[in-house]
């Protein structure tokens, strides 16, 4: 069965890990929501994979999706099926093994950043059939950014996108991939680069 709602209040001066060297899946059938302390999704050999389809809120606090503090490799993958938004003095991070982030909603989902993001290495993916709203937030970190055939994206910074400098919504140093197929709608508050 399904989770409900996975909420983290708080976790003192500790953290909490919900794997190590096992690969589990947890299907939150509503939003996960990190208000303080520090979620890791695992810190071991191990891959969990989120399926989450409600919000992904970390309000406050760490959502750490793999870290390496037990072992190197595994990893961590977010199915993100809704709004995934990082809050002022919260951080979405992670640093070990292989992780993505992938926007699979059947429509229009956002993303917003008003935190810290610190994915080094991270995929981001915007599957086939969902619309990624950005606004003017930055999507960033050193690993590829994939817009697959059929997904959408809508563009709010003043530059638009870039196929590799630093500018505009889509900030990854590594590969970026902006499919032919894809839809791209430019809805910015004043003038746009295409």
């Amino acid at each position: 069965l399904p989770i409900c709602n996975f909420t983290v209040t708080s976790t003192g001066t500790g953290q909490l890990r919900l794997t190590g060297s096992a690969s589990p899946t947890f299907n939150i059938g509503g939003n996960l929501v990190v208000n303080a302390g520090i979620l890791v999704g695992g810190n071991n050999s191990g891959t969990i994979t989120f399926n989450v389809a409600g919000q992904v809120l970390v309000n406050g606090g760490t959502f750490d999706l793999k870290n390496a503090t037990g072992a190197a490799g595994g990893g961590a993958v977010l199915n993100a099926s809704n709004n995934v938004s990082i809050a002022s003095g919260a951080t979405l991070s992670g640093s070990s093994g292989t992780r993505s982030i992938n926007f699979v909603r059947a429509g229009t989902q956002s993303f917003a950043n008003a935190g810290t993001l610190n994915v080094a290495g991270t995929t981001w993916n915007v599957a086939a059939g969902a619309t990624l709203t950005l606004g003017t937030n930055l999507i960033a970190g050193t690993g590829p950014f994939n817009l697959n055939a059929g997904a959408g994206l809508e563009i709010g910074s003043p530059d638009g996108i870039a196929a590799t400098n630093a500018s505009g919504n889509v900030q990854v140093s590594g590969a970026r991939s902006f499919s032919p197929a894809a839809s791209y709608t430019y809805n910015g508050a004043a003038a746009q680069a295409s």
